[in-house]
């Protein structure tokens, strides 16, 4: 995976995007369960990643709505 600052600066649907294919070659069951495992954290740095701009997006709406 990346560094702390890559993690940042990728793009939502980058993430979104990755994780789908993670979570597609992890469904095939052709992995060693080393594999499996390192899959599984990637999936789950990823899923941080999507969650948190989420949280963002969604309190920069609120905010928005505020404004209004």
């Amino acid at each position: 995976m990346q560094d702390r600052r890559e993690e940042e600066e990728m793009k939502f649907e980058d993430a979104l995007r990755r994780l789908e294919e993670v979570v597609e070659e992890m469904e095939k069951g052709e992995m060693t369960l080393d594999e499996m495992v390192k899959k599984f954290e990637e999936g789950i740095k990823l899923f941080k990643i999507c969650k948190e701009k989420l949280e963002r997006a969604e309190a920069r709406i609120e905010e928005l709505s505020r404004e209004i």
